[in-house]
């Protein structure tokens, strides 16, 4: 035990030495998605509907869609239901505002006006309770399609089409592949003596750019490393790609 403890602290000791010969430090590093997002079901039903891994879509587009064949019947019916309380409506108006003239002849009686009046208020609560139950269905039409909420490309799907699934099912995993980072972690003894401004993609004949994103100063006490994110841009970054990252020493 006491032999392995001096090979290692003799290993750290060379290389904190090395480091602070070097004109820069190579750390390694591994892109990740801070828009990764798993987009889940929220309503009940089959799918008749979605995108395979792999595929793209921009913002707005249906990424999965569940069965809304019965909602859609329903609001055929109410729509019609709707229409012709409207014109019962209007029918039941048009008699009372003539009553008035009859009521002045005697020609109807008052209890007529009241009864008519009468059909004219529970033909509004009709079309009340039917216009209520159209924006019940229509609330489930919007929520059985799931719709992108960005530009992206789906990562991972956890169901097939046909599969029937319950609301709060895990459907499919997405990311946006333009807005991509590299995590790395620092030695917590160099982040101060870094230009974190200047870090770029080690591999030769990288079209790779990094820009600083974030530092997180806090000390990992299990590994001694802060954490630094950068912001990567240009053609070929893979998510959970591993890169090799340069970070010069400040001038």
């Amino acid at each position: 035990m006491v032999n392995i403890f001096r090979i290692l602290t003799s290993l750290l000791v060379l290389q904190y030495a090395s480091w602070a010969n070097a004109e820069e430090a190579l750390l390694p590093g591994t892109v990740y998605s801070k828009t990764k997002l798993q987009l889940s079901a929220e309503q009940s039903g089959q799918l008749n509907f979605i995108l395979d891994v792999g595929e793209t879509f921009q913002k707005g587009d249906a990424i999965a869609r569940i069965d809304n064949s019965y909602e859609q019947k329903q609001l055929v019916q109410l729509s019609i239901q709707q229409q012709n309380i409207k014109a019962k409506i209007a029918e039941h108006q048009q008699i009372i505002d003539g009553y008035e003239s009859l009521l002045q002849s005697n020609s109807v009686s008052g209890e007529q006006r009241a009864q008519k009046h009468i059909d004219l208020l529970n033909s509004r609560h009709e079309l009340n309770l039917i216009e209520q139950e159209i924006v019940r269905l229509t609330h489930i039409l919007d929520k059985k399609t799931i719709n992108a909420p960005y530009p992206g490309v789906v990562l991972q799907r956890d169901v097939k089409t046909f599969e029937v699934v319950q609301a709060g099912d895990t459907l499919v995993t997405v990311f946006d592949p333009r807005a991509l980072y590299v995590l790395v972690h620092v030695p917590h003894h160099l982040y101060r003596t870094l230009d974190l401004q200047q870090a770029g993609v080690a591999e030769e004949n990288s079209q790779l750019q990094l820009a600083f994103d974030y530092l997180v100063p806090e000390v990992d006490v299990r590994s001694s490393t802060v954490e630094v994110s950068f912001k990567v841009t240009g053609i070929g970054v893979l998510l959970g790609q591993a890169l090799q990252i340069k970070i010069p020493k400040k001038l």
